[in-house]
C-alpha cells in the first residue's frame, strides 16, 4: 500500500496537476494511453506535446500502465468526458476500496447523458469527489 497520486490523463491540465501534486512530496504517476507519448515524456522529462516549456517534477513518473492505480491513495481523473467510462472500467480491477477518485474534468457522457461522477460511482469500488472550478460568486464575502 502506498500513498501515491495517480493522474489519469497527460494533457496540459493533467501535467500541471501532476506537477502540483508532486510539490507535496508524494510519488505521482502521470498516466497516458499512448506508450510512445509516455516514452517521450520519460526521456525528455517534459510533456512538450501538451505543455511546452514546462518540465516534469522529479517525483512524476509517466506511465502507460493502468495498473498504476493500484498504488494510489488518490486518483485525479483528467480524461475527456467521452473516455472516462472506458478508462474507469480498465482501472477497476486494480483499484483499492480506499482510493479517492477526484474528477478534474468536466462534461456529460454522450448517449448515456451521465455525469462523470455517476460513471465513477458505478465502479462501486472507490470513493468519488469532484473538483469544480470556483466562480467569482463563490469567492464573494457574505
Amino acid at each position: 500500500m502506498t500513498d501515491a497520486i495517480v493522474v489519469l490523463g497527460a494533457g496540459a491540465w493533467g501535467t500541471a496537476l501532476a506537477n502540483l501534486a508532486a510539490r507535496g512530496g508524494r510519488r505521482v504517476f502521470l498516466w497516458a494511453r499512448n506508450p510512445a507519448h509516455v516514452a517521450e515524456m520519460t526521456e525528455t522529462r517534459a510533456n512538450a506535446r501538451r505543455l511546452p516549456g514546462v518540465g516534469l517534477a522529479a517525483s512524476v513518473e509517466p506511465t502507460a500502465d493502468i495498473a498504476c492505480v493500484g498504488a494510489a491513495a488518490t486518483i485525479l481523473a483528467v480524461t475527456p468526458a467521452q473516455t472516462m467510462r472506458e478508462i474507469a472500467r480498465a482501472a477497476r480491477p486494480h483499484l483499492r476500496a480506499s482510493t479517492d477518485w477526484i474528477i478534474c474534468a468536466k462534461g456529460i457522457e454522450r448517449g448515456a447523458h451521465a455525469f462523470l461522477s455517476d460513471i465513477v460511482r458505478d465502479l462501486r469500488s472507490c470513493r468519488d469527489r469532484v473538483l469544480r472550478r470556483m466562480s467569482r460568486r463563490d469567492c464573494q464575502r457574505p
